[in-house]
């Protein structure tokens, strides 16, 4: 920090000083607000004989830090300061603090000096400043805090507690801290830590759960239905009740297709058995009355129209038994489905009310 440069940095920092002070104090400016990184600056209007024993209190200041004299120039700065905090005046005791190795100190008040509003820094000695920030910015580590538990603050060494998660890691000062992470109805989670400047730190805490605390109340468990009882069917296939009643109706219809084929052919076999009587009497026994070939003829039509009557005769048998077995089947998919009316039903509540002399009258079951 002892180089020519930064002497003749503070050289013309004086002299800067002192030419904005005139103008300052020509015009009764007022004096800046507190930077954004902290620094209890006055918020006051600087008078302008403040002005001039900030500036001359300032080339005091320069003197001693010429002479090597860093702890009184970072006085004499500082209370130039209290007076005119200005951005060269903040500039100069930002440098102090360099010399002296106070990083946090060098920090605040370097970044003050980039924020003031008062004599703002030309565009070179803005430069200069972030050099010289940066240099003390190496002396620092970020650190981020983690934790899973909610409603948990952390502390570092004897800063105040601040809110976890944070926005973003802490800005430590190279070497050792305590971390202490503490949460309600926890016990407090502690870590001592050694920062490195320049470099990034995750550190997360997991404070336990102090002895005899209740954790949050969870809603309990949802109530099951008790099962059911009595018989609740038998599921055999999908859509079982509505397959059921298909087949019994297909039964149904095939029973009555055969009972129509049934008498069918009894009405042929009927007239069959006529007919038989009516050629004996034409034709004899063996055709031997009349014309042989007549005979012959009538003989083959009376055979035919028999077949006919024996086979409407079989198929109306066979359309029984079909139509019986799918009525047999169907009825015992439908009567045994779960949704069937064998299957017992839930208990449901019905209520009825209605008027009654001096009041309602409701009636029901549960």
């Amino acid at each position: 920090m002892r180089t020519s440069r930064i002497t003749s940095a503070l050289c013309a920092a004086a002299l800067t000083l002192g030419a904005l002070a005139t103008a300052h104090a020509q015009d009764e400016l007022q004096a800046p607000q507190a930077s954004p990184e902290g620094g209890d600056f006055p918020k006051r209007e600087a008078t302008p004989e403040e002005i001039d024993t900030a500036r001359q209190t300032a080339r005091d200041g320069l003197a001693a830090y010429k002479l090597g004299d860093y702890t009184r120039a970072l006085s004499l700065f500082q209370k130039a300061r209290d007076l005119y905090p200005s951005a060269q005046i903040l500039r100069m005791t930002g440098y102090s603090h360099l010399a002296v190795q106070h990083w946090p100190e060098a920090v605040e008040a370097l970044e003050g000096s980039l924020a003031s509003e008062v004599g703002p820094l030309p565009a070179e000695d803005r430069s200069e400043v972030e050099d010289q920030l940066a240099k003390a910015l190496a002396h620092f580590g970020a650190v981020t805090i983690r934790t899973s538990v909610s409603g948990a603050q952390v502390i570092v060494d004897d800063d105040p507690p601040r809110t976890l998660p944070l926005t973003k890691p802490l800005r430590l000062l190279e070497g050792g801290h305590t971390v202490v992470v503490r949460a309600p109805g926890h016990l407090d989670a502690t870590d001592d830590i050694v920062v490195e400047g320049g470099k990034e730190l995750e550190v997360t805490l997991q404070p336990k759960r102090a002895a005899g605390t209740l954790e949050a109340a969870k809603p309990p468990p949802p109530v099951e239905p008790p099962p059911p009882t009595g018989f609740q069917g038998v599921r055999i296939l999908p859509a079982q009740r509505e397959i059921g009643i298909a087949a019994a109706g297909t039964g149904l219809a095939l029973g009555a297709a055969a009972l129509v084929t049934a008498l069918a052919g009894a009405d042929l076999r009927r007239t069959v058995a006529a007919d038989v009587t009516t050629h004996e009497q034409n034709f004899g026994s063996n055709c031997a009355l009349g014309d042989y070939r007549l005979c012959v003829y009538d003989r083959a039509v009376i055979n035919s129209d028999a077949d006919r009557a024996d086979t409407l005769r079989d198929t109306s048998v066979w359309l029984g038994i079909s139509g019986g077995a799918l009525f047999a089947v169907g009825t015992t998919l439908f009567l045994l489905a779960p949704d069937g009316p064998l299957a017992k039903k839930p208990a449901t509540v019905g209520m009825r009310c209605g008027p009654l002399v001096g009041g309602v009258s409701c009636a029901g079951t549960f």
